[in-house]
């Protein structure tokens, strides 16, 4: 099973604090929270945990040579590591699934059915974020842990009302966990908007000296926040209609002689 799944599971579902008085383990004490996960721009292995200190996994670069990022993935062995990754080759399916790939995020038009044999890797599902209300209805239904949001072109610069507004029909239709890309420092409340809006997982570009101010920044300001254990409007939860059951015939006729 992918690690990196399992913590994402963990930080939507936190352990209940132990009853009675007795010390509170690290375990009992985890609460809600968003993860974090860094995007390297290059495969490193000189200094690469100082640069994804801080990050819930670690994301190598897109479509990168086979084997590449096989000295990143033993430079960090405490950080689950990822590929991202534009079309499903078998050669390179196989090789990602050797060099200790903890999970994989692909593109849902751009990947073959052959990755279901790769068990142990997690698999997440990059959807477009202009995706018809009917086909993202069966995402629930598919055999992948989580989706990554994809924007067309370029990521924005900052989250806008309208992204809130994307996001929020996304996490109304689709159950699983939903990851989206950060490309600038967010404050702790825009953090928690994130959050409320349903994201469980933030991507952010990060890279030696300058280029991992931003992932500091975030980890920062993650832990600033005060997760609720649960969100407004849970995306988990089935919303049933209220049926107001009709009157016996007895009392109707009851009401209706009283009436006159």
């Amino acid at each position: 099973m992918s690690k990196f799944i399992d913590r994402l599971n963990e930080a939507l579902h936190p352990l209940p604090s132990p009853m009675g008085f007795g010390r509170r383990n690290a375990e009992s004490r985890r609460k809600a929270r968003i993860l974090l996960i860094a995007a390297l721009d290059k495969p490193y292995t000189d200094g690469v945990a100082d640069m994804v200190n801080g990050a819930d996994g670690v994301l190598l670069p897109v479509d990168s040579i086979p084997g590449a990022g096989d000295a990143t993935v033993k430079a960090i062995p405490d950080v689950p590591c990822g590929e991202s990754l534009t079309s499903g080759d078998a050669p390179k399916l196989e090789a990602i699934s050797k060099n200790g790939c903890d999970f994989i995020i692909f593109r849902a038009d751009k990947m073959g059915l052959g990755i279901l044999q790769y068990d142990k890797m997690g698999k997440i599902l990059g959807v477009d974020n202009h995706i018809e209300d009917g086909i993202l209805r069966t995402v629930n239904t598919l055999p992948v842990d989580a989706i990554f949001i994809c924007h067309e072109g370029s990521e924005p610069s900052y989250f806008t009302w309208h992204d809130l507004m994307v996001f929020r029909h996304f996490t109304d239709f689709v159950s699983k966990p939903v990851m989206v890309a950060v490309t600038a420092p967010l404050t702790e409340k825009e953090i928690l908007a994130l959050w409320e809006a349903g994201v469980d997982a933030m991507v952010v570009a990060t890279g030696p000296g300058a280029a991992g101010e931003t992932l500091k920044k975030l980890r920062q300001e993650i832990d600033k926040v005060n997760f609720p254990a649960q969100r407004r409007v849970s995306k988990r939860e089935a919303i049933v209609p209220h049926i107001i059951p009709e009157a016996p015939k007895e009392e109707k006729e009851e009401e209706e002689e009283e009436d006159e």
